[in-house]
């Protein structure tokens, strides 16, 4: 879940955060009850892959629950009454949930359950709460976390005994499928010490009764996340591939979108690319501005053309980006009508960091429209963000708080911004006519 600011006075602090209408998965299984397995797959897969991208970026987030994962309607036109609607028909339908289950394609599925299916592609689901989060270095262990409450029961044996990893995450989604579909979790106990001492001694029960139709393979990837050895745990990428998700209706493919729309959106987006490409005069200033308003203000309907488009090129990357080889390769198969080396300069030209790959960031940017995207209002957001004491005018320290981690910009960088803008003193601040006047390109 996206932070879009934070501030304080003198008696609260404030987070600004991203909107997640639907609520957190709690709360859908507090009015509807356990969760059919179909749902359980569709929410588990992107819990894995948000797992998977955090632990390839070398972050713990060590609290995940059901209370920490939402879903947010990717359908701006949704009110959240027709949400509710939506969940309330799926869960009541009975016969859709067994064909759901049961199918194994898309294509086998019926007009109505296709239909269902479809919908259920509209919510993303989001991690939130970071509050706890670590990021890992090379080689060093975490002490267990003090002072966090309500948790109890997805505490891993390794931070039972005040020694943990990434692995602590995965043992937490066992947890959380378990309780998803039985209502209860996998050790239980009257005090923090007994379900301390039944997660490092006893071995979870997957005889109860809540279980008897619940498939194999589902069982099975529990197992291998409530495993008690670290060691021996399954990981989220390798979770990802589990025949799990890959039995009757590939998760995968729901969330990828139907084929003839993202060919249509990669079309666009190649014309539009190479206009920007010939009109642009190259600012990275400009670049890392736009790329702030992007992330933070692009419509909905922009991420999740993003995403579909990001699960089919970035499939097997374990760190989530898009390979030239693959973008050259699926684009030519799309869009028959360009040759290699016209892919091959749109692939450069949507690769703003020069990496050789494309972050998921990266196509949120080459998907929107920069016109529509440098509004007044937006370009007001973008200059209050870096206007950190509000004085009016941003300056080169206020800039390298944000983008250089040890808060100093180094001063070749310094010389090609004012380069870019047209200035030689090195002292200068930006004040927001000369700031729009940069990012409209004038």
């Amino acid at each position: 879940m996206k932070i879009f600011e934070f501030f304080e006075d003198e008696n609260n602090m404030y987070l600004i955060n991203e909107y997640c209408g639907g609520g957190d998965i709690a709360g859908l299984m507090d009015k509807f009850g356990v969760f059919p397995e179909f749902l359980l797959k569709y929410v588990m897969f992107q819990v894995f892959l948000a797992i998977s991208f955090l632990h390839s970026n070398k972050v713990v987030h060590g609290d995940i629950k059901r209370e920490n994962i939402a879903y947010v309607c990717t359908n701006n036109d949704k009110e959240k009454s027709e949400i509710e609607q939506f969940f309330t028909n799926f869960f009541n339908d009975k016969e859709i949930q067994y064909e759901l289950a049961e199918a194994s394609g898309l294509e086998n599925l019926s007009e109505k359950a296709l239909s269902i299916a479809r919908e259920l592609a509209n919510y993303d689901m989001k991690i939130l709460d970071f509050g706890s989060a670590k990021m890992k270095k090379k080689g060093k262990q975490y002490e267990h976390l003090s002072g966090v409450t309500g948790t109890v029961y997805y505490c891993s044996p390794e931070v039972v005994k005040d020694k943990y990893d990434f692995d602590c995450d995965e043992w937490a989604c066992g947890v959380m499928m378990y309780i998803l579909l039985t209502g209860y979790p996998p050790f239980e106990g009257n005090d923090e010490d007994e379900i301390f001492d039944n997660i490092l001694n006893k071995e979870p029960n997957f005889e109860v009764s809540e279980l008897k139709n619940v498939t194999e393979n589902c069982i099975d990837l529990m197992k291998q996340l409530l495993e008690k050895d670290e060691n021996k745990r399954i990981k989220a990428d390798e979770a990802l591939k589990h025949p799990f998700f890959k039995s009757g209706i590939n998760i995968s493919n729901l969330l990828r979108g139907k084929y003839k729309e993202n060919a249509e959106i990669l079309k666009t987006l190649f014309k539009r690319k190479t206009v920007e490409l010939n009109d642009k005069k190259k600012s990275k200033f400009r670049d890392m501005v736009i790329a702030y308003i992007a992330l933070n203000f692009s419509d909905q309907n922009v991420e999740k053309q993003a995403r579909q488009i990001f699960m089919d090129m970035a499939e097997g990357d374990k760190h989530f980006l898009i390979k030239k080889n693959t973008f050259v390769s699926k684009m030519g198969k799309i869009c028959k009508e360009l040759n290699k080396k016209e892919i091959e300069d749109l692939f450069n030209n949507i690769d703003e960091n020069e990496t050789g790959n494309i972050e998921y960031e990266e196509l949120i940017r080459a998907l929107t429209d920069k016109e529509k995207l440098l509004t007044d209002k937006n370009l007001k957001e973008a200059f209050a963000f870096f206007d950190k004491d509000s004085n009016g005018s941003i300056s080169w320290n206020e800039i390298a708080e944000i983008v250089y981690p040890e808060g100093k910009i180094p001063k070749n960088t310094i010389k090609e911004f004012l380069k870019e803008i047209g200035q030689k003193d090195e002292n200068m601040e930006i004040d927001y006519l000369e700031f729009k006047k940069i990012l409209k390109n004038k």
